[in-house]
């Protein structure tokens, strides 16, 4: 019986606010943005197709920002 009420809650949730994800993601990156913004020295770089990793990901992402970075301070 409590299966089944977690389950239905569970839809509930599901069917009020189907596009939460996608809510949360875009709130999140406007304030990446305006984080990066706030300053002259902040970029916003992302890396496609990457997740959380994204030192194992897209390790060439890392690698270039690496560089430009010891580039712009020397």
């Amino acid at each position: 019986m409590a299966g089944e009420r977690a389950r239905h809650r569970d839809r509930l949730r599901a069917d009020a606010v189907p596009d939460l994800a996608a809510r949360r993601a875009g709130v999140a990156c406007r304030a990446q943005a305006a984080f990066a913004k706030e300053a002259p020295n902040r970029r916003l770089v992302t890396a496609a197709h990457s997740s959380h990793g994204i030192p194992v990901d897209r390790p060439d992402i890392v690698e270039a920002q690496n560089e430009a970075m010891v580039t712009a301070t020397r």
